[in-house]
Order: structure tokens, then C-alpha cells, then sequence
């Protein structure tokens, strides 16, 4: 039996990060305008969707023989932490790498207990 085979364009590689106080989601969308990005929460999910219009570079007289440039709408669900404040997140696009700051809610940051108090 044969596998199908799992296309890049549709399974986007990413790094997820954390720090004390945040989650760090990096991606690559190369080819991707910024105004073709959503991000969102719903429920316990981050879900990023991008999309590459498909662009005719065919003149007339011309034909494409080879079309190996991806397009489309393409999607990413991740399963988050509850501890996430949605709030209070940020996103960067700059040079085809998409890059989210979750940061954690207050009440998931460490507290540091002082002598005395």
C-alpha cells in the first residue's frame, strides 16, 4: 500500500519555544503576503491560516511546461496551553518568518515567595 506523501506547502514546519513568562511560536510562510496571514484562538487552539494566490506569469504565445510554485489556502491548528493570555499576544511578520509572543496569563508566571512577608 502506498503512503501519500505529506506536501511542505501544507505542513508548515515551526519552532515552539517557552520562556518564564511566554510561548514563542516561530514559522516560515515564505511567499506569503502579511495582509494574507490570520491568526486566532478558538477555544484551545491557535489557528494559523495563510494563503498564496495562484499568479499567471503566461503571455500569449506562452505556455507553462513546469508549474512547481505552490499556492493556495493553507491552514495550522496547535493545541495551546490554557495558561495562555490571548490578550495580550503578539505577532511579527518580517522577511517570510512569522513569529507569535503568547504570553502567560499572571496567574501561570512563577511567584517568588520573600522572606518575612
Amino acid at each position: 500500500m502506498l503512503k501519500k506523501a505529506v506536501s511542505s506547502a501544507t505542513c508548515w514546519r515551526l519552532t515552539r519555544t517557552k520562556t518564564e513568562k511566554s510561548y514563542i511560536i516561530t514559522t516560515e510562510l515564505p511567499g506569503v503576503k502579511s495582509e494574507n496571514i490570520n491568526i486566532r484562538q478558538e477555544g484551545d487552539y491557535l489557528l494559523i491560516d495563510a494563503e498564496i494566490p495562484e499568479t499567471t506569469t503566461e503571455r500569449e504565445g506562452q505556455r507553462a511546461l513546469i508549474k512547481e510554485r505552490r499556492y493556495g489556502r493553507f491552514t495550522r491548528r496547535l493545541r495551546l496551553p490554557q495558561n495562555i493570555d490571548f490578550s495580550k499576544a503578539e505577532a511579527n511578520y518580517e522577511d517570510g518568518v512569522l513569529t507569535l509572543t503568547l504570553p502567560k496569563a499572571e496567574q501561570a508566571q512563577p511567584k517568588v515567595i520573600q522572606e518575612g512577608v
